[in-house]
């Protein structure tokens, strides 16, 4: 209750938003994954010398996906 009247969103009771166990669960599992990717890629993954590969993601990209990448970052 807000002010002492309830609150509706699109004709929906309000409810208070927490995390669960399932919630919990999807979330450490995607966090491990992410962080099993990166370990794989920063120590088996070939190395990029230089900022120029880096950004041009070895030369092996086109255009279109480096650039979304830098744009997302």
């Amino acid at each position: 209750m807000i002010n002492g009247t309830e609150s509706f969103f699109a004709g929906h009771e309000l409810k208070e938003l927490t995390f669960g166990w399932t919630d919990y669960t999807l979330f450490g599992g995607l966090l491990g994954i992410s962080v099993l990717i990166g370990i794989y890629f920063g120590f088996f993954s070939t190395k990029q010398d230089n900022t120029t590969e880096y950004l041009l993601g070895g030369k092996t990209m086109s255009c279109f996906p480096i650039s979304m990448s830098l744009i997302a970052r």
